[in-house]
């Protein structure tokens, strides 16, 4: 009777522990959280660019053509009143506050390419006309999710509308 018990308990285990994995935890990747320390400061029509490009062999072509590249951003260069400390969004992200008697949108935003990510700003009033101009207190970090990944989460919803808790509750990802 105890062999019997014992062979069925042993049956089991692999059962359970196939049950408890997670959906992506193998094959999502992410990078640490990085601080761009000097951005390349461009104009373009009119309008002042900085530009920080990361290094991200793990976004490869693969990934753009069939997989989701979601970048977070703490902007925590921003007086708290407008960006809380440590906060977390996905880009791109868009900061309103008043200079002088104009308002100003920052928009930041992400592009991946194969093996990089670029991390760009945008002022509506060209409020950065050097890369000095700006905090170096801003970090970010990118999430690759294989396309395989992406289908098995459809069911929680869209992966581009998961909150950064959730996306990391799910996947495993440390935050």
């Amino acid at each position: 009777m105890q062999i019997n018990k014992l062979s069925a308990f042993l049956f089991m285990i692999p059962v359970l522990m196939s049950g408890c994995k997670k959906e992506g935890q193998a094959n999502v990747r992410y990078s640490d959280w990085f601080t761009p320390a000097n951005y390349t400061v461009t104009t373009k029509f009119g309008t002042i660019n900085l530009d920080y490009t990361q290094a991200a062999p793990g976004i490869t072509q693969d990934i753009l053509d069939k997989g989701t590249v979601l970048v977070y951003g703490k902007l925590n260069g921003y007086a708290t009143t407008l960006w809380a400390t440590d906060q977390t969004a996905q880009l791109p992200i868009q900061i309103h506050y008043r200079i002088g008697t104009a308002i100003n949108i920052d928009t930041w935003s992400a592009l991946p390419t194969a093996g990089n990510l670029r991390i760009n700003l945008v002022s509506s009033t060209n409020a950065y006309s050097n890369d000095q101009a700006i905090s170096h207190n801003h970090a970010f970090r990118y999430v690759i999710i294989p396309g395989s990944v992406k289908l098995g989460l459809v069911n929680r919803g869209s992966i581009n509308t998961l909150g950064y808790a959730e996306l990391c509750n799910t996947l495993h990802i440390p935050q």
